[in-house]
């Protein structure tokens, strides 16, 4: 399973479109067979998917 997430709140249908299309296409040059279903979750602007704790690489 895969998730994709945008950092803003992106309701542009043709935005969504677009980036989904790339990103299947670059997929199924690795892997021909690829399929998928999409689910669009929409959030209201109080919602995000931030992480409670940041990561920072360059202290790992």
């Amino acid at each position: 399973m895969l998730t994709f997430s945008y950092r803003e709140n992106v309701k542009d249908e043709e935005k969504l479109k677009g980036d989904m299309h790339q990103c299947v296409c670059l997929i199924r040059n690795h892997y021909p067979d690829f399929q998928y279903v999409v689910i669009r979750e929409f959030h209201d602007s109080e919602h995000t998917n931030q992480p409670e704790h940041e990561i920072n690489p360059s202290t790992n």
